[in-house]
């Protein structure tokens, strides 16, 4: 009984200093009108997945954690119905990472004092590791922050800092 508390102990020490060697990073996308803490420095690129829909992604990695952060903008003309386009991105999300979903939650996130947005919540699996993140439509544009590392981490002190870490801030003047 005492080497299995002193193994316990053991491997909640090695998770919890791997938390605390995380570097994080402030980072701010003007064009995306947000800031976030990142596990790493980031990594940045954008594809049209169709006609005038443009996705941007942000990543940074920290050991065998990741941080994702991505914003789609969708055309003025486009029919944007928030509560089927976060069930769309997180099925996507999801199906794309051959995961399977554990939870998910609707919930209103915060844009501005007293100004919410229809967000959603979801932890999905793939053998050890968890996807931990969430989901938000802004006007026309849909954000998603998502962190990917092992089950425990994701539930702890450290991936609740980078959940809840992601401000919109004013976009630059020309930004889309």
């Amino acid at each position: 009984m005492k080497l299995r508390a002193l193994c316990v102990a053991a491997l909640v020490l090695c998770v919890a200093r791997a938390a605390l060697a995380l570097d994080w990073n402030a980072y701010r996308s003007l064009a995306g009108g947000f800031t976030v803490l990142l596990c790493g420095d980031a990594n940045e690129s954008a594809q049209e997945p169709l006609e005038g829909i443009i996705s941007h992604f942000i990543a940074a990695k920290g050991g065998d954690i990741t941080c994702v952060v991505s914003y789609t903008d969708f055309p003025e003309d486009y029919s944007l119905e928030p509560a089927r386009q976060l069930i769309e991105a997180r099925d996507g999300l999801v199906r794309g990472a051959g995961a399977l979903l554990v939870t998910s939650r609707l919930f209103q996130y915060e844009i501005a004092p007293r100004q919410n947005v229809p967000a959603l919540e979801i932890v999905a699996v793939r053998g050890p590791v968890s996807f931990r993140g969430n989901f938000a439509v802004v006007g026309k544009r849909l954000y998603s922050w998502t962190l990917i590392a092992p089950a425990e981490f994701t539930q702890g002190v450290e991936a609740e800092r980078f959940l809840r870490s992601l401000r919109l801030v004013p976009a630059a003047r020309g930004a889309p």
